[in-house]
């Protein structure tokens, strides 16, 4: 854009909101004909009355840096697989299963200790799900973890594979 060409939108919408409750427009999105992308603000400049009586656009082409941010995405991301927090690496099985278990505490939302009947169902088909009880001994983990008998753990999890073939 050049001095004197025509207002964006952003300014038709602002002085159609009346003369005296126009406000600056911080950092938008605009796109020019041949296509560039860019970071708009407008601020109006006012009389001593507080009547606008012209506008101050500053545009900054963001195009490059916009498909930079595309292909750098695109190198780093995870292809939308859901996962947004980086996978821990773990030294042995043990740190695994322990991992899994406060990552089940993170899914339901509170604390183990704290966890009602349907809680724990859905925090162990949680684990269940993440391959926790393919460790050896994981089940006394969990049942220590939870606080519940084998008996309890075992029909917890028939209910969490219930519910799962529900679905």
């Amino acid at each position: 854009r050049k001095l004197g060409d025509g207002p964006s939108h952003i300014v038709f919408e602002s002085m159609h909101e009346g003369t005296t409750d126009v406000h600056d427009r911080e950092p938008y999105l605009t796109k020019t004909t041949d296509g560039k992308l860019l970071k708009s603000s407008t601020i109006f400049i006012r009389n001593d009355e507080g009547k606008p009586v012209g506008i101050l656009g500053i545009n900054f082409d963001i195009t490059l840096m916009k498909a930079f941010e595309r292909s750098l995405d695109a190198f780093t991301g995870t292809g939308g697989t859901g996962y947004t927090e980086p996978e821990p690496i773990t030294k042995n099985i043990g740190d695994l299963l322990e991992d899994l278990l406060h990552e089940c505490e993170q899914f339901v939302g509170k604390p183990a200790a704290l966890m009602t009947k349907d809680e724990r169902i859905r925090a162990i088909g949680y684990l269940d799900r993440r391959g926790a009880f393919l460790i050896s001994k994981s089940s006394e983990r969990a049942c220590e973890f939870f606080g519940i008998s084998k008996y309890s753990f075992y029909s917890y999890l028939n209910e969490a594979k219930a519910a799962a073939d529900d679905k």
